[in-house]
């Protein structure tokens, strides 16, 4: 998988998108649940897809490069939903455990954490993604002054960890990072956002503050909910070891007792459409009615889900409900890979009438609808985002499934307009 000479690092300038124009060919070009060219192309200019269709229906003069892809699938690029780049180094450290031991001992590495050690943890991060298909990443950002370095190679949204159940002073460096990421909103390669970490580690004020500074600045925010039973006995029965651990951090657990985790963001009505729940493993069927009237994403991890034993993922329960289900990776600190196809491929067995193209709708356009109102991300039309991949494929299988079910690294990688992985040729 050779990385093109001029992205050879982790960060990259891009090139001048009003200059650079190539077309894609294909044996199959997927645009939709079911939709397909076969065979197909795709033809961009800058970081825009301009032009998609059938072979043979072409209405553009072909200029630039041209890549020639026989035997290959062109999809968009895959989207993980939910990912700590900064534990990538802690792969293999943290054995499984009860939830609040291992929430222990992620504050004890996290404590530990370098620069020179965030940089390698990320850098690594993005080579792994990469090598997987995935072309847009929403990080869960710990330490914003790592955000002083130069753009990330890899399309991310930078969701800005908040927790307040120790308060203390930032570093000049951490402000300015965190200045610099809502500076860089509108930046075609990276945006910001929030992500208040969790009930038992983040107030009620503060999560108040963050949902009106997301409505305030147009944010999307994320935070993780009803993660572990622990969680649950915590806030509904004031009891447990995580009740037991935060009480010994200091949190005021004067909140507990009373409703679910959940019910804790309820209460405050900040739940809205700019919400992304993650794990939401424990939610209770009171809690149903106030994620489908609300809005919220919720995000699935199945690989981490697993590594902590975690009752079934009511999935196609709370589809049939009509609430976006995205999936994510989480870190390496709970999972042994940052490949979405993997977490697919575990999924499906716990879930196995959901069809291949709904699975591949999750990390491509359904993501991006959610992630991106506009332009156009994780789809292959005209004004997309020209975030493309390219998988090997053989006649007969079936694309969407082949997609997902594939294990070996993608052909050919694209993000912004910027070829990244190039054909062997």
């Amino acid at each position: 998988m050779p990385l093109c000479p001029h992205n050879s690092g982790l960060f990259s300038r891009l090139r001048d998108p009003k200059t650079q124009e190539c077309t894609i060919r294909a044996s199959v070009v997927l645009i939709g649940v079911q939709r397909l060219y076969q065979p197909g192309f795709v033809f961009v200019r800058g970081d825009r897809i301009v032009e998609v269709g059938p072979l043979g229906r072409r209405r553009r003069k072909r200029r630039g490069k041209l890549w020639e892809l026989d035997g290959a699938i062109v999809t968009p690029g895959f989207i993980n939903a939910h990912c700590h780049l900064d534990y990538t180094g802690l792969q293999g450290r943290l054995p499984r455990q009860s939830f609040s031991d291992w929430i222990r001992r992620i504050v004890e590495e996290k404590s530990k954490l370098t620069r020179e050690g965030l940089v390698s943890a990320i850098r690594r991060g993005y080579e792994l993604l990469l090598a997987s298909g995935t072309t847009t990443v929403a990080n869960i950002e710990a330490f914003p002054e790592i955000l002083l370095e130069e753009k990330p190679l890899l399309r991310t949204i930078h969701f800005l960890e908040l927790l307040d159940i120790r308060v203390s002073p930032w570093s000049e460096e951490r402000l300015a990072g965190f200045w610099k990421s809502l500076l860089c909103q509108h930046s075609p390669m990276q945006r910001v956002g929030l992500a208040p970490h969790a009930p038992y580690t983040v107030s009620e004020h503060l999560y108040r503050l963050v949902a009106r500074c997301a409505d305030q600045l147009n944010l999307l925010w994320t935070t993780h909910v009803a993660e572990s039973q622990e969680e649950y006995e915590m806030f509904r029965q004031a009891k447990g070891p995580l009740y037991e651990l935060m009480r010994g951090l200091g949190r005021d657990c004067r909140d507990c007792g009373k409703t679910s985790p959940l019910g804790v963001l309820a209460k405050q009505g900040i739940l809205s459409p700019r919400a992304i729940l993650v794990h939401a493993n424990y939610l209770q069927k009171e809690d149903q009615d106030t994620v489908v009237q609300s809005g919220a994403t919720l995000v699935h991890c199945p690989k981490s889900h697993a590594f902590f034993g975690h009752d079934a993922f009511p999935l196609t329960e709370w589809t049939s409900l009509g609430v976006p289900v995205l999936l994510g990776t989480d870190s390496l600190a709970s999972n042994d890979t940052l490949d979405l196809r993997e977490e697919i491929r575990l999924a499906r067995r716990i879930h196995p009438g959901i069809a291949p193209a709904q699975w591949w709708w999750m990390v491509t356009g359904k993501a991006g609808k959610i992630l991106q109102k506009k332009p156009s991300l994780g789809t292959i039309e005209t004004g997309a985002v020209a975030d493309l991949v390219a998988f090997p494929w053989e006649p007969g299988e079936d694309p969407w499934e082949c997609v997902i079910e594939g294990k070996t690294p993608p052909r050919l990688v694209m993000v912004g307009g910027n070829v990244l992985v190039a054909p062997d040729s």
